[in-house]
């Protein structure tokens, strides 16, 4: 399934559970709520890139089992998105040299938004 960086957003903006930020080559976004994978189309199209990090650690096996999504966008686009929508990171958990952040709404975005 490919999906807009908007309905991406929306997805995760709706989001009660955590949310984490995976940088590999590029980057990618974990819902644990929904279990989706979401990876920049052009990641998923590229075959130096392995969004899946190592399957043999938890992180990997997380991602393994999940279902995923295709933002048509790039890395870059998807990283520019999320800043842009006020979306912060905080170092959640690092496993043989594969970090994970947890992402989380910046409070100050959230009352400019509904002002």
């Amino acid at each position: 399934m490919t999906i807009s960086i908007k309905e991406f957003i929306e997805r995760i903006d709706k989001s009660k559970t955590d949310l984490f930020l995976l940088p590999c080559s590029d980057i990618i976004v974990y819902d644990n709520n929904t279990k989706i994978v979401y990876i920049p189309v052009t990641t998923h199209n590229s075959t130096r890139l392995n969004p899946m990090v190592d399957f043999r650690y938890h992180v990997g096996h997380m991602l393994l089992w999940s279902q995923h999504a295709e933002v048509d966008c790039s890395s870059d686009e998807l990283q520019r998105a999320l800043i842009a929508e006020g979306y912060k990171l905080r170092p959640y958990q690092e496993e043989k040299g594969h970090i994970m952040y947890a992402m989380y709404k910046d409070p100050e975005s959230l009352s400019k938004a509904s002002a």
